[in-house]
């Protein structure tokens, strides 16, 4: 197993990530790139996003975090513990997209999948409807 870790910002972009959301587009296309190839070898490779996480980096990241980004995410990070667990059980069932113990993030992934293997393909059809309203 191969598992990249990129972040939400691997999908989606937001105010004050300008700098971090290149690199973490680019470990999408290495993982992509590298599940592909490794394919024929028996090797699987998956993408992890993990959410806001309890470390020493996410506080360091919230000393010069602008206004704007803080009020697009919960106060809240998640433990570590419980974001690995939920990571390797992830990947252990055999997913591309690693789920995330945050649901709405795992639906924001999801539905930037592109061609990629999806996890909630059936969520998805039954929303798209309510989405289509609510554009």
């Amino acid at each position: 197993h191969v598992m990249i870790v990129a972040s939400a910002a691997a999908v989606v972009s937001f105010i004050g990530y300008s700098s971090y959301a290149p690199t973490k587009f680019a470990l999408r296309g290495l993982a992509d790139s590298l599940r592909t190839e490794l394919n024929g070898f028996g090797i699987q490779v998956a993408i992890c996003y993990p959410p806001d996480t309890e470390t020493p980096g996410f506080q360091e990241e919230n000393k010069t975090k602008p206004p704007e980004t803080k009020a697009c995410f919960p106060a809240d990070a998640y433990p570590p513990e419980r974001v690995a667990a939920q990571s390797i059980s992830s990947l252990l069932t055999g997913d591309y997209h690693i789920q995330s113990v945050d649901i709405l993030q795992n639906l924001l992934v999801s539905s930037m999948a592109g061609v990629t293997p999806r996890s909630f393909t059936l969520l998805e059809s039954l929303a798209l409807p309510l989405m289509a309203l609510a554009s």
